[in-house]
């Protein structure tokens, strides 16, 4: 028995009809004073949320299927289609569609000195919260997968939701509540200049995924409950030395450095506990439950990569130029 499914099949009946664009709000405020002739001090605060997002969203119709509905997640629209579903049964009493919710908010305090007496350097610390239930046009949860719209945040009611039967919000995966910067450069009289790039930041939350319902992004016991990854730190150096070959020519041979200490941090965490799929009822997640219970009890395959680091940074790295100046 053979079946075939055309899954671009034009459904314009499944688009909203009065969906609104993408749209965010964003406020920036910011003052920078000078401290005598060569540095000056800054501060900014920054604040953004997301009002309209366009996503996929996965609700089980009258006939029992799986369909898929374009618009604003969280919109009245979505909800017509969540309550069609609840009033034949095939969806849990009183299940709300999700809004797309992302909130970020930073404060950066700087200090810069401007290039005077052969040098020039500066100083950042930026303190910020991203927290929510959606990343946006790229998925975070998904290793940075680039689907818009039709990602999986929302393709299931209960992706939204944790193992208390709770919407869940929380921090995002790219989330770095701490950020250090430093840079610097001096430049000697007979040519050579130095100069670096440093960073230090927060390691990104993780939490544990189960797999459910053939369907990757449940997180049952919510979002950052898991600690977070190893601060992620990293120092570059760059140099270049002019030799002047008459007044109008010279040649400039430089050197980029990167990953100076050639560290060996990881980026990501492996976070599925189990790698087989387990079938649970839209009322058996609703009501609440225990996931090891449910996952031990099913007797599915554990993912034995779980809870290991995964994604290191590039290794050091050097880039040689010759550039001939005129």
């Amino acid at each position: 028995y053979f079946q075939t499914r055309n899954w671009r099949a034009i459904s314009f009946e499944t688009t909203q009809p009065d969906m609104k664009p993408y749209q965010k709000n964003e406020f920036t405020f910011g003052v920078q004073k000078t401290l005598g002739e060569d540095f000056s001090v800054g501060l900014r605060f920054l604040h953004n949320n997301i009002v309209n997002a366009i996503e996929d969203v996965g609700v089980l119709t009258a006939s029992g299927d799986e369909e898929y509905f374009i618009g604003n997640p969280g919109s009245d629209w979505m909800q017509s289609h969540f309550d069609g579903g609840i009033a034949a049964g095939q969806m849990p009493a009183g299940i709300v569609a999700s809004k797309a919710v992302r909130e970020y908010t930073s404060v950066t305090l700087s200090l810069d000195r401007k290039f005077k007496n052969n040098w020039l350097g500066g100083l950042s610390y930026t303190w910020s919260r991203l927290h929510g239930n959606f990343a946006g046009l790229a998925s975070s949860d998904e290793h940075g997968r680039k689907s818009p719209g039709v990602e999986r945040y929302f393709d299931q009611w209960f992706l939204s939701y944790n193992q208390y039967g709770e919407e869940e919000f929380g921090p995002l995966m790219t989330d770095r509540p701490h950020q250090f910067k430093a840079y610097g450069a001096y430049t000697f009289d007979f040519g050579l200049t130095f100069g670096f790039n440093a960073f230090a930041m927060s390691g990104t939350p993780t939490q544990t995924e189960m797999f459910v319902n053939d369907l990757q992004g449940f997180y049952p016991e919510g979002r950052g409950t898991d600690g977070r990854l190893p601060m992620l730190w990293q120092i570059d150096l760059y140099a270049e030395y002019n030799l002047k070959l008459s007044d109008k020519y010279s040649l400039q041979f430089n050197v980029n450095v990167s990953n100076l200490t050639d560290n060996e941090i990881a980026q990501r965490r492996h976070n599925r506990y189990n790698d087989a799929s387990v079938t649970m009822t839209d009322e058996e997640i609703i009501n609440g439950f225990d996931y090891k219970q449910v996952i031990a009890a099913d007797g599915a395959h554990l993912d034995p990569r779980y809870d290991m680091e995964k994604n290191y940074m590039d290794s050091l790295s050097a880039r040689i130029g010759v550039k001939f100046i005129f």
